[in-house]
């Protein structure tokens, strides 16, 4: 499981030009998953959890 999170004060971006926030939460565990992949046992699942504030 992962869990990351951030709500910067003002827009930002990183290095590669993304936004911090869509960086964050959405680019950075796709990008986990998908490096991970290989490794998994046929029929893993990869779930994306959240929680709204």
């Amino acid at each position: 499981m992962r869990n990351a999170g951030v709500m910067p004060a003002e827009r930002t971006e990183t290095a590669e030009g993304n936004e911090v926030m869509l960086a964050t939460h959405v680019l950075g565990p796709h990008l986990l998953a998908s490096s991970l992949r290989p490794k998994f046992a046929d029929g893993t699942r990869v779930i994306w959890a959240g929680r709204e504030l």
